[in-house]
């Protein structure tokens, strides 16, 4: 029987979200097939080969119900096409008879009404599917770290670098670690289940030359992987972590460069005394900057170059690969800690530790050691400090 008139405007329309519908289903079942298949990596065993196995049955159901949903749509755009030629190229909306050609589908809305039910039928394993395997896939998720602020946790040899070129903070990080704990404590501030602020601070020079220190609040939002944290080869989360990420959230690139000093007014909020060669603090100044509570970090000498044209290079960041050290073992254009000075063997000493801390990073670096005055003077070229405060 021919169908009674169409608005070829109103049925085109639902044809189009029709096929809408389907390429979105199609999508869909696509990504998610990605990632099922990407779960054979994550577990395995004969009760992963049944579920996969399901999977790949369903997906095919809710594929042959999307293409059904297309091929409604595209006879549904047939039949609109018809009619418009048939009524002399406008919808029909006069309710008179036209004959069209070919198998006529049945009401459109009746149409939309059973492909969306098939479609919603074929999706309802598929979604069992997906949640079955991400109950059944047994991958450790971590959980958000819960740092250890203790002063036992709180230490200059607590710390260790990580992958990224920041040796100039996670220097001073653990220097006013080893310090100061308090003023870990202060700038570090959970928010609960293992979520934290931590506070940084910018400086801000005015008009007049006066210099404050700007606080600025930073949700930590992630931890980086292989980032700073404990030393040793699993080198769990700890309060450097989370101070990097926060610098990383505030600054950008962790291998971006930057200055201990700046580093240490950053996590204090308290101005920095930079000294650099010729002018370096002896041994008996650094001593009783100590005794007076003061932090200190140092910085070895940078084999940077003079290029043809009289530019300075600086020489390369190091990374806990290099094998280029001094001979008492100092990695050059590095940061270290300075926690202590006393006499070993007759010699008044420094003690100076490095940020890659013990361990794996260490390479054949010192974690620590204790050098003379000439040997401080031969191999830094800075030493940055700031006040020391009630811990």
């Amino acid at each position: 029987m021919p169908r009674k008139g169409m608005d070829v405007e109103v049925v085109e329309g639902i044809a189009k979200s029709m096929s809408q519908r389907a390429r979105s289903a199609t999508s869909i079942v696509e990504s998610t097939g990605r990632l099922i298949r990407g779960s054979e990596k994550l577990w395995l065993g004969q009760r992963a080969d049944q579920w996969l196995a399901d999977w790949q049955a369903e997906e095919a159901a809710v594929r042959r119900a999307a293409g059904f949903l297309e091929e409604m749509s595209h006879q549904l755009i047939r039949q609109a096409d018809e009619q418009r030629v048939a009524s002399g190229g406008h919808g029909d909306r006069s309710g008179s008879e036209h004959s069209t050609a070919g198998r006529i589908p049945p009401d459109p809305n009746e149409v939309i009404r059973v492909a969306l039910g098939l479609l919603s039928a074929a999706f309802e394993p598929l979604v069992r599917a997906v949640k079955q395997a991400f109950s059944g896939l047994s991958r450790p998720v971590p959980a958000p770290p819960v740092i250890d602020l203790s002063d036992d946790a709180l230490d200059e040899s607590t710390v260790s670098q990580g992958s990224f070129g920041d040796c100039w903070f996670i220097a001073a990080v653990g220097a006013v670690a080893g310090r100061d704990p308090g003023a870990i404590r202060k700038g570090i501030r959970s928010r609960g289940g293992g979520n934290y602020t931590v506070t940084l601070y910018d400086k801000v020079v005015d008009g007049n030359g006066r210099v404050t220190m700007k606080p600025v609040e930073i949700d930590v939002e992630f931890v980086e992987e292989k980032g700073a944290g404990a030393p040793g080869k699993d080198r769990g989360k700890n309060f450097a972590s989370i101070y990097e990420s926060a610098l990383e959230q505030h600054k950008g690139d962790l291998n971006g460069g930057g200055s201990s000093g700046e580093a240490l007014e950053m996590i204090t909020g308290r101005p920095a005394r930079i000294e650099v060669d010729p002018n370096l603090p002896s041994i008996d100044e650094i001593e009783r900057g100590l005794k007076e509570g003061r932090i200190y970090t140092a910085g070895t000498v940078d084999h940077g170059f003079t290029d043809i044209a009289g530019n300075y290079e600086l020489g390369p960041t190091p990374d806990p690969t290099d094998k280029e050290m001094t001979h008492v073992g100092l990695v050059p254009n590095h940061a270290y800690m300075i926690d202590e000075v006393r006499i070993v063997n007759g010699t008044k000493m420094i003690h100076v530790v490095n940020p890659w801390g013990p361990g794996p990073n260490s390479q054949d670096a010192w974690s620590d050691g204790w050098i003379d005055q000439q040997e401080f003077r031969d191999n830094f070229e800075s030493v940055a400090s700031v006040a020391g405060g009630a811990s």
